[in-house]
């Protein structure tokens, strides 16, 4: 079973508030648990949700902080934080779906092994 996250939805942090899903409508950030916010991290629509995973087996593999220069007038820079995730589960691929702006910055899937 597959899930996704609504286009309107968008998981965000911030120093001091770092787990929260915005609503990209209303522009309201929903605060949650670390938990919570791994569990969202999932829901892109390439994770079978329905394999066997092994809840100990999730660890933080890293993020990327990024910054760069913002192309929104008055906003001086965009500041955002990607999170990476490893688990266990069975194998299998499924194919990608890109929401439009992905598609727009060309997003490929990249294959990492851990060292």
């Amino acid at each position: 079973m597959y899930y996704r996250l609504k286009d309107k939805y968008k998981l965000r942090g911030w120093e001091l508030l770092p787990y929260a899903i915005v609503d990209g409508e209303t522009h309201r950030a929903h605060f949650v648990q670390k938990a919570e916010f791994d569990a969202l991290t999932l829901c892109d629509g390439t994770v079978d949700l329905a394999l066997p995973l092994i809840p100990e087996s999730v660890r933080e593999f890293g993020y990327v902080h990024r910054i760069q220069k913002s192309d929104i007038p008055g906003v001086a820079y965009f500041k955002q934080d990607n999170f990476y995730f490893l688990c266990e589960v069975k194998d299998g691929c499924v194919s990608q779906e890109l929401d439009d702006y992905e598609s727009d910055e060309h997003f490929t899937p990249e294959f990492v092994e851990p060292r």
